[in-house]
C-alpha cells in the first residue's frame, strides 16, 4: 500500500512538472510585433455626409513639463472633424496655389490622421526629394523597429543599454536613448555639425548590431531600405549615402517620410527628442505655438533644400511632412515663412473650426 502511494505521488509531481513546462514555453512565445499596414488609404477629401467619426480618437496630452510632454493615446468625447479637415484641406489647396505663383521651386505636402493615416491632403508626395536632416526620422525609425524586434520583452531604454553591450560599443552621445534622440533632433545651428556626427555614428550603430546578429556585414543603404520595405514601400529613386542627411545624394518621399513618422509615434522617448517652436533651429520661429505640437527640420540653404515634419494636436492628433527642393537661394527666407505660415494656418483654422461650431 506505501509502495502505490508513493507511485501515485510521482505520477502527480511528473504532471505537475510537465503542465509546468508547458506554461513555461507558452509564456517563452515571443510576442508578435505590430508593424503598420504598408498601404496608404486614398487621399479622399473629407465629407460630412461620408465621414462618421471613430467612437474614439486619440489626443497627445502633456505632462506639467512641456519640455517633457509625451503623446500618449487616450479616449476623448465624440467629435465629428470633417468640418476641420475640409478646411485645412480647402486651405493648404489655396496655399499650394500661392508657393506655385510666389516660389520657383519643387514642392511636396503630406498632412495625414495620425490615428488612422488618412491622407487630409497630399500633393506630390510620392515624388522623391532631397530630404536634408529628414533623413533622421527614418534611421530613428529603423532603430526603434530593431530594438522592438530583437528584444519585445524589454523597454526601448533597457533594449538599447542591452545592444549597446551586445557590440561594445562606447559614444559620448549614447549614454541613453533619450540622450541620444535628443542630440540628433533638438539642436541650434551652432550644434547641428555635432548633431550630424552623432547621426552618423547611430547609423554606424545600427550596421554593428545587424552584423552581430546576421554574422555578416550590410551597408546602411540596404539596411535603410529593408526597413521602409517593412513599414513602408521602396522607390526605384531610394538612396541612402548617410544618415545625417548632409549631403544631396539621399532620396524619400514624402509618403515614406509619413510612414516613419506614423510609426515612432508610439514611442515617448522620440517625441520628446523634438523640437517645440523656440527651441534649437527653430528658435526664432513658430511664435506662439505650444509645445504639445512638435517638429523636426531640415534644410541644405545653399543648395535649395528646406524641410518641415512632425506631430500637430489638433482636433485628434495628424502629423506632416512639407519639403522643398530647387529652391533659389534668394527666396529661402521667404519660403521658410511661407511654411511656417502654413502649419500655423493649420493649428488656426482648426482651433476656429471647433470655436464656431
Amino acid at each position: 500500500m506505501k509502495q502505490i502511494n508513493i507511485n501515485i505521488g510521482m505520477i502527480l509531481l511528473l504532471w505537475v512538472l510537465f503542465s509546468s513546462c508547458q506554461y513555461m514555453d507558452h509564456l517563452l512565445q515571443p510576442k508578435p510585433i505590430v508593424i503598420p499596414e504598408k498601404s496608404w488609404k486614398s487621399p479622399v477629401q473629407p465629407s460630412k455626409k461620408q465621414h462618421v467619426a471613430p467612437e474614439t480618437q486619440s489626443a497627445i496630452i502633456q505632462n506639467d513639463d512641456p519640455v517633457e510632454s509625451a503623446m500618449m493615446v487616450e479616449p476623448i468625447e465624440e467629435i465629428s472633424y470633417d468640418l476641420v479637415y475640409q478646411n485645412m484641406s480647402d486651405d493648404l489647396a489655396n496655399r499650394v496655389q500661392q508657393f506655385k505663383h510666389q516660389f520657383n521651386a519643387h514642392l511636396g505636402i503630406l498632412v495625414f490622421q495620425l490615428d488612422n493615416r488618412t491622407p487630409i491632403y497630399s500633393y506630390h508626395a510620392d515624388d522623391c526629394f532631397i530630404p536634408a536632416s529628414l533623413t533622421k526620422v527614418v534611421v530613428c525609425s529603423a532603430l526603434m523597429q530593431i530594438l522592438q524586434s530583437k528584444h519585445p520583452y524589454d523597454t526601448i531604454a533597457d533594449a538599447f543599454q542591452r545592444e549597446k553591450s551586445l557590440i561594445s560599443w562606447n559614444h559620448s552621445a549614447f549614454t541613453d536613448i533619450n540622450h541620444l534622440l535628443k542630440q540628433m533632433n533638438t539642436y541650434t545651428f551652432r550644434q547641428a555639425p555635432r548633431a550630424n556626427r552623432t547621426a552618423n555614428a547611430l547609423g554606424e550603430f545600427l550596421l554593428e548590431i545587424y552584423a552581430n546578429k546576421h554574422q555578416t556585414t550590410v551597408g546602411l543603404e540596404n539596411l535603410l531600405l529593408s526597413h521602409l520595405d517593412q513599414i513602408s514601400f521602396v522607390s526605384d529613386c531610394n538612396r541612402f549615402v548617410n544618415a545625417s542627411g548632409l549631403t544631396l545624394n539621399n532620396r524619400l518621399t514624402p509618403f515614406q517620410v509619413a510612414d516613419c513618422i506614423y510609426h515612432l509615434k508610439d514611442f515617448p522617448e522620440y517625441f520628446n527628442s523634438l523640437m517645440s517652436a523656440g527651441q534649437g533651429t527653430l528658435q526664432n520661429r513658430l511664435q506662439g505655438v505650444d509645445a504639445r505640437h512638435r517638429f523636426k527640420t531640415g534644410s541644405l540653404k545653399n543648395s535649395g533644400v528646406l524641410c518641415l515634419a512632425g506631430y500637430l494636436e489638433l482636433p485628434g492628433p495628424v502629423g506632416f511632412v512639407i519639403v522643398v527642393n530647387d529652391l533659389p537661394g534668394y527666396l529661402f527666407v521667404d519660403c521658410q515663412a511661407w511654411v511656417d505660415e502654413t502649419v500655423l494656418n493649420s493649428i488656426l483654422y482648426s482651433e476656429k473650426t471647433l470655436t464656431d461650431e
